[in-house]
């Protein structure tokens, strides 16, 4: 929609994985029984910045492992996957590599058995054997300690050894993991779930799998509050919702046509498959919010909270538009990436992307006087001539590239439609890929985590449905 209905927010989805830690069966009778590792410390809070699947993975399984004393050695399985694979055995090794370098273990060459692993571990003192696979548009891994036979006799009686500790980790698949897999095609027909709304006039929608459950939310703003909800039966359900004038004061000077923004973010401090939190703006409001996945408070920012980096900064609104210096929201969070918003924007979006070969990179859009501003962070820059008020980025495909989402800009009841960009991170504008008409208008665009082996999902919200479109 146009300028009539001003802008709205939200960024891709953040990578945050989650991971579990538990006791396997007891070695088997008969046998020298060495004493399972020791359990470490619960990992670390997720860093707010983006970093590949691979990485975060490997990162949490080495650290949900605990100390081990004693040289390891690290094998792995051959990849599962429910997406055909064009390397499948390259994936698994990555991972199993990339979890061999977080601590310093000998990391496999090839996928291997178990039994085949364990006679290969012979001189080291543990043995960690990974699990990996692709699944419902997630890179999934598991990591069993098993204790390596020392004697012919310890292993004559026990060649297989049960594990002794567990761990497992998970995150939405990106573009390196999905160059591994078969391309996904962008120019498809769409399928669709369409859902009657309960609530009038959102302003932004952000849709991410914030209980970490496999399912993803949907989390709208409006001007009465914020709604947690998901589509059930051609239905919108509201599973919580926080009214604003439990979440903040009233801004004394707000805007007549209000800016919203809403996107997830990892929760300060997490442990084991932690629920990611949720970040709320609205001109209306003097504070923007930051909520857990139930919708409870857990923080407010002086501030209109935008996805910045990877991150999330706060701006100011010192006129009828998003402009000025950025700063971060909380104390404990990281400097923007950039020390301005670099325009006047009446829509604003961003994303932390990767790019095949694994390097994570940030996009930036926004609207200025109808046109849309596309910024990356190695200083490319390009323009689409003409877009509406509603803005969001992601990489619907795994490609590497991201797509920009815009409605149109049209008057209010005007023909507004959908329209999806793929930018080459040059100077050319972004080509147009997907143009599909939303009688309704278009109110707030979102991008949805990958969902299974195809396009992430997109959920757009209307005048009275939010409908999903894969």
């Amino acid at each position: 929609m146009s300028r009539a209905r001003l802008g709205r927010l939200v960024s891709g989805a953040l990578a945050v994985v989650g991971v579990g830690l538990a006791c396997g069966p007891a070695f088997a009778q008969g046998a020298a029984e060495p004493k399972a590792p020791k359990e470490g410390p619960p990992p670390p809070a997720q860093s707010l910045r983006r970093e590949p699947a691979v990485v975060t993975l490997a990162k949490d399984l080495a650290a949900a492992l605990g100390p081990l004393d004693g040289a390891a050695l690290v094998a792995v399985a051959p990849l599962e996957t429910d997406a055909k694979s064009t390397r499948p055995d390259a994936l698994a090794v990555l991972v199993a590599t990339q979890l061999a370098g977080q601590r310093g273990f000998e990391a496999p060459k090839e996928t291997e058995t178990l039994s085949g692993a364990i006679a290969r571990a012979r001189g080291a003192k543990w043995l960690v054997y990974a699990r990996v696979r692709v699944e419902a548009g997630r890179l999934r891994a598991t990591a069993d300690v098993h204790p390596v036979p020392e004697t012919v006799w310890a292993r004559a009686r026990n060649p297989s050894p049960g594990p002794l500790a567990h761990a497992f980790a998970d995150a939405a698949i990106d573009a390196e993991v999905r160059s591994f897999l078969e391309p996904v095609p962008l120019v498809a027909a769409l399928d669709f779930a369409r859902g009657k709304n309960f609530e009038l006039g959102v302003l932004a929608v952000a849709c991410e799998d914030l209980d970490r459950d496999g399912a993803p939310e949907l989390v709208t703003v409006s001007r009465s509050g914020v709604t947690l909800s998901r589509i059930r039966a051609g239905k919108v359900a509201p599973v919580a919702s926080k009214p604003w004038a439990e979440l903040s004061t009233m801004d004394p000077t707000p805007l007549r046509e209000p800016i919203a923004a809403v996107f997830a973010a990892p929760p300060v401090v997490h442990g084991a498959v932690a629920p990611l939190d949720v970040v709320a703006s609205i001109t209306d409001r003097a504070r923007a919010v930051r909520l857990d996945a139930g919708l409870e408070l857990v923080a407010t920012y002086g501030g209109f909270a935008l996805p910045e980096g990877g991150s999330l900064a706060c701006a100011r609104f010192p006129a009828l538009s998003i402009t000025g210096p950025l700063e971060p929201c909380g104390a404990s969070d990281p400097s923007p990436k950039r020390s301005s918003v670099t325009g006047r924007f009446d829509a604003y979006a961003a994303a932390a992307l990767v790019e095949p070969s694994g390097k994570p990179f940030e996009v930036w859009v926004g609207r200025e006087d109808g046109a849309v501003e596309v910024r990356d962070d190695r200083g490319a820059v390009a323009k689409i001539a003409s877009g509406g008020a509603q803005l969001a980025v992601g990489d619907l495909d795994q490609d590497g590239l991201p797509e920009i989402l815009t409605s149109l800009d049209v008057e209010r009841g005007g023909p507004d439609a959908l329209v999806v960009y793929t930018w080459d991170r040059t100077s050319k504008p972004p080509k147009e890929q997907l143009r599909m008409p939303i009688a309704a208008g278009v109110h707030a665009i979102g991008v949805c985590p990958p969902a299974g082996p195809g396009r992430a999902p997109i959920v757009i919200a209307t005048a009275d449905e939010l409908v999903v479109a894969r």
